[in-house]
């Protein structure tokens, strides 16, 4: 929330968070349910989520940049809570991306993560990201990473 600008003062505020939850619940379930079975379906599912997710948010801003972090750290979440349904995606989950992991991976994108609207620019790094670390599950990666750069960040 903290990358929504003056999203407290938006009128339509309570809507928009209700309508924004509903979405994301509904992409989860969609994509848990629907027997993917490789990387370009999922994609293809995750792309529709964000866009949908971005629409739910009407006249206030809210990039895909923004919508990738909620629905993949709803997904990261899910497996942290033991959520046996999430496995059958698990394979194929995006990582977050946000500051964290763009620095500690040394990539570097056209705006800030949270300004990105351009789903090609977005899936380039998921896709740069599951080439570099092939060996291994993404979101299992990008956890380690991600800690070992917050670790960094408060001895600084």
């Amino acid at each position: 929330m903290r990358t929504i600008r003056n999203f407290s003062n938006n009128k339509n505020h309570d809507k928009i968070i209700n309508n924004a939850r509903k979405c994301i619940k509904k992409s989860i379930n969609i994509i848990i349910d629907a027997n993917i079975e490789s990387q370009s379906e999922f994609d293809k599912l995750h792309k529709k989520a964000c866009y949908d997710l971005t629409e739910a948010f009407e006249d206030q801003l809210f990039t895909i940049g923004q919508a990738q972090k909620w629905i993949n750290m709803t997904f990261k979440y899910l497996h942290l809570l033991d959520y046996n349904k999430i496995e059958c995606v698990y394979e194929y989950c995006h990582i977050p991306i946000d500051s964290y992991m763009l620095n500690i991976t040394n990539y570097q994108m056209s705006q800030p993560w949270s300004k990105l609207n351009d789903y090609d620019e977005y899936i380039k790094y998921q896709e740069w990201f599951r080439n570099k670390y092939s060996s291994e599950i993404p979101l299992d990666k990008e956890f380690y990473l991600w800690l070992e750069e917050a670790k960094k960040n408060r001895n600084n």
